[in-house]
């Protein structure tokens, strides 16, 4: 079985940053909708602000030291965080969530007895494959150690290739070493425009088989994620804010 303990990363960029209400938000409704045994939370520089302090008592926070040149070349932070997912579902098991993701509903029991699981992202090539926003893994599962060996290789400097459309590769190889969901479960709401405006304008009333919601926030900060604060949440209706009012 999978274990029911989340893996988080936050607090990779080279000054502490304050801890978003969406964010906080995601933890909270990870904690309420989950009930996970435990929250791993990993940081290079520790969050701050009055969000970090109401939550920060709720994980079990980890100081790491991230990988940061690869194949000779620095990189930055979003890759850092790619190779530490890995090696940290690989060392423990359970549930790598991005820090950008909304939980709606309780994963099913089906979901832990498999021994690798993802998501589709998005069906458009050529950016079609499987999300690494949320990856479900048992400890030393086979998918996750021979894509932990492949990665260096195929890293090539582009946000995708090491972490969405390989994976997908390694799954056409070996099909009974992961299980896949549908886009449906975890990317409802792609990153296109719409998609984006489903999210944080539109209200999706529709949330049968979504059991959480990935929020590009490396694509929409400034338009969308940045003006969230508590009246806005509270006054504004969007997919977003109507899930999110219950945790604040």
């Amino acid at each position: 079985m999978i274990p029911n303990i989340f893996h988080f990363i936050f607090g990779l960029k080279t000054t502490p940053q304050k801890l978003h209400l969406v964010h906080y938000v995601c933890l909270k409704s990870c904690l309420a909708v989950n009930k996970p045994d435990k929250i791993f939370f990993y940081y290079q520089y520790e969050p701050r602000g009055h969000h970090w302090e109401a939550i920060k008592d709720q994980l079990c926070l980890v100081k790491v030291d991230p990988i940061k040149i690869i194949n000779g070349k620095k990189i930055g932070y979003a890759h850092q965080a790619d190779f530490l997912r890995l090696e940290m579902l690989n060392k423990y098991g359970g549930i790598y969530a991005d820090i950008d993701t909304l939980f709606i509903k309780k994963m099913p029991k089906s979901f832990f007895e498999n021994d690798f699981l993802m998501g589709l992202e998005d069906l458009t090539d050529p950016y079609g494959g499987l999300g690494n926003a949320l990856i479900m893994a048992k400890k030393e599962s086979f998918f996750g150690k021979i894509w932990e060996k492949n990665i260096r290789v195929e890293f090539n400097g582009s946000w995708n290739n090491h972490s969405i459309l390989y994976p997908l590769k390694l799954a056409k190889e070996y099909p009974d070493s992961i299980h896949i969901e549908s886009q449906r479960s975890f990317y409802k709401h792609s990153w296109s425009k719409n998609g984006l405006r489903n999210i944080f304008v539109n209200t999706d009333n529709d949330l049968r088989n979504v059991f959480s919601l990935h929020l590009w926030e490396h694509l929409c900060w400034h338009e969308y994620i940045e003006k969230i604060d508590e009246k806005y949440l509270k006054e504004v209706d969007s997919t977003f804010n109507v899930l999110a009012r219950k945790y604040i």
